[in-house]
């Protein structure tokens, strides 16, 4: 529909506040609503980070003191397209702390490059929300990681580089601590009608693909069974 969700109100059901088309390729929130492209639902499940839903809704202290005591780890990639293959692996883990990334996924090494009009190679990272990696522009992170890409194939070469773009989530990992399972949110919200479903509700397991998808079932059933 590529309508961002900016409010939810209550008014005989639910009233689903949006933004005009192209909303998504700005900041959450940032658009402003119209009124025309208002939508109606008589349930609402929320898919979105904790701290997104927390502003979407008008929330009991208590519920709203529980989504905020949420934190996420950001993901910050670059990827870059490549005149020849930067190695013969898929995924690559770094445990080396010297080393300005935690991984390289080489993604032509997976899916046949052949495909390509050339060889894509990510490096990935996991950071706090305010390191300063996520305030560095693409060039940037270009230069801050060429050594490191040198030193794990001495053959790798700046001219490899043809292009290069770098994305961030700002919700990538949600962060457990002792006790996690105690901090687990249920699919039902106090508010009867709003369903909560995201990725810190997944446990004892990490969050993943399959577990999401497991999660997107049991959401799915709460509701019907809540008719």
């Amino acid at each position: 529909m590529d309508r961002e969700v900016l409010r939810v109100t209550e008014d005989d059901g639910f009233v689903l506040h949006c933004a005009g088309p192209g909303a998504y390729r700005r900041r959450a929130g940032e658009s402003p609503a119209e009124p025309a492209l208002d939508g109606r639902a008589d349930a609402v499940l929320f898919t979105t980070p904790t701290f997104i839903t927390r502003r979407l809704a008008d929330w009991p202290d208590d519920w709203a003191r529980r989504l905020d005591d949420w934190t996420y780890e950001t993901a910050v990639v670059l990827l870059l397209e490549l005149r020849r293959p930067f190695s013969s692996t898929y995924w690559t883990n770094i445990a080396d702390s010297k080393v300005p990334f935690l991984g390289l996924v080489e993604h032509t090494n997976l899916v046949p490059a052949e495909r390509y009009p050339a060889r894509y190679l990510y490096v990935a990272n996991y950071v706090a929300g305010g390191d300063p990696l996520t305030r560095m522009n693409t060039e940037e992170l270009l230069h801050h990681y060429l050594a490191a890409l040198g030193q794990m194939n001495p053959r790798f070469d700046r001219n490899d580089v043809m292009r290069y773009w770098s994305f961030r989530e700002e919700a990538a990992q949600p962060v457990p601590r002792i006790g996690n399972r105690h901090r687990v949110m249920p699919f039902a919200s106090p508010r009867r009608g709003l369903y909560l479903g995201n990725t810190t509700q997944i446990y004892p397991e990490d969050r993943g693909t399959n577990y999401s998808a497991r999660l997107g079932r049991e959401v799915a059933e709460k509701i019907a069974a809540d008719g």
